[in-house]
């Protein structure tokens, strides 16, 4: 039981900690979570003998590894929004240097005109 509760909880954290990134990696995590359940439950019910008797002293270690990877998950997410470069939202006050100035050509028909005094986003 004690090894079923670290991969699930190593998982969980894993995701929390990517899934700011990454946020297919919740489908799966719950891809794997259904197949760590259906192959636990056959395992209890039909291969496994019964094992020794624990206390409960473990779940309510897992419980609190929880609350830290949904702390974690909640840290990454203020540090990569904090930090995300791409959102061109504000306006810095510049201008466009003018060695940018100019018809500029992507190829396959994009064109673009930058002129004096663009602003700098």
């Amino acid at each position: 039981v004690g090894e079923r509760y670290t991969d699930v909880t190593k998982l969980l954290f894993l995701t929390c900690f990517y899934s700011i990134v990454y946020p297919k990696a919740w489908y799966f995590t719950a891809a794997i979570l259904f197949v760590y359940y259906w192959v636990d439950k056959f395992s209890v019910l039909r291969s496994w003998r019964q094992g020794s008797k624990i206390s409960g002293e473990l779940s309510v270690y897992s419980v609190y590894y929880l609350l830290l990877c949904l702390a974690t998950y909640f840290v990454m997410g203020a540090y990569y929004f904090a930090g995300f470069p791409f959102d061109n939202a504000c306006e810095t006050g510049e201008t466009v240097p003018a060695y940018y100035e100019g018809s500029h050509d992507f190829g396959d028909g994009v064109n673009f005109i930058i002129s004096a005094g663009d602003k700098v986003y």
